[in-house]
């Protein structure tokens, strides 16, 4: 009986150390901000409090027991231009909340004169509303043309999800520019429009989606099957947007495949 008595006693006394360790040792006592990129919004220590504050943080909460994707939502969804990295744990008590700014890349028309303006990953940052057509310019988002399926009514701080296909094509086009050492203010920089277009695939007897990029100079390329490989096919892009010549630009079209044989080949057409 006694022996009985010493256990429960014991694992009594193990639980309340927790417990007390649990809210002082390890209770949440400070949260800090970490951009990984240069912010064009967030600037100010009140901005950054802001997202703290969003964030929902409970002081003196166990950092250990914290549930770091509601927090993560939290700011996401008040904060649409916030993508968050992660919520690291300083220990013994401290979180730094790791976080990029979420740039324009992508205007998508969905209405007469009303745009989607979106990131990398399709979130919407904004809805722009025109009294004309969106005018491009080598500093604001590339204007998307031939998306199927797209809804009117995304929020801002939604994911647009219209065409599957379509989706990861343009999921996947900063990424491969990236690979190629080309940052989104360079992407737009160089790319005026991109054009989703369905289009029958002699790799997968189907029809798939193609890109087309029209750059500055109204010169064009074509990427087919736009889903494979997109990062060597952009590779392809640039080394011969490298060489071409002006004059060459407006005489020519160039059409980016994979051949039967796998390889990737870049082909200049006359227009």
């Amino acid at each position: 009986m006694k022996k009985g008595i010493i256990i429960l006693l014991s694992i009594s006394f193990v639980v309340v150390a927790i417990v007390v360790l649990c809210f002082t040792l390890f209770g949440l006592n400070a949260t800090t901000i970490n951009f990984k990129n240069h912010t064009e919004i967030y600037l100010t220590e009140s901005s950054k409090q802001e997202i703290i504050d969003s964030a929902n943080f409970v002081e003196n909460s166990c950092v250990l027991f914290m549930d770091k994707q509601a927090h993560i939502n939290n700011i996401e969804k008040a904060h649409p231009y916030i993508k968050v990295i992660n919520i690291e744990t300083v220990f013994p008590n401290n979180i730094v909340v790791h976080c990029v700014e979420r740039e324009e890349l992508f205007a998508v028309k969905f209405n007469d004169y009303a745009y989607y303006i979106c990131d990398e990953d399709l979130k919407v940052l904004k809805i722009l509303e025109l009294e004309t057509e969106y005018v491009n310019t080598q500093s604001n988002a590339i204007l998307i043309n031939g998306y199927q399926n797209l809804r009117d009514d995304f929020a801002v701080g939604e994911f647009i999800n219209a065409n599957e296909e379509m989706d990861k094509v343009l999921k996947n086009f900063s990424s491969a520019f990236k690979l190629n050492n080309r940052t989104a203010a360079e992407q737009k920089g160089l790319i005026k429009e991109l054009s989703l277009m369905r289009e029958a695939s002699v790799i997968y007897y189907d029809y798939t989606v193609s890109l087309v990029l029209t750059d500055f100079t109204d010169f064009q390329a074509k990427i087919v099957d736009a889903k494979d490989y997109l990062e060597l096919k952009i590779n392809s892009y640039l080394a011969v947007l490298s060489e071409i010549s002006d004059i060459d630009k407006l005489e020519y079209s160039l059409y980016i495949y994979q051949t039967l044989k796998g390889e990737i080949v870049a082909h200049a057409i006359k227009k």
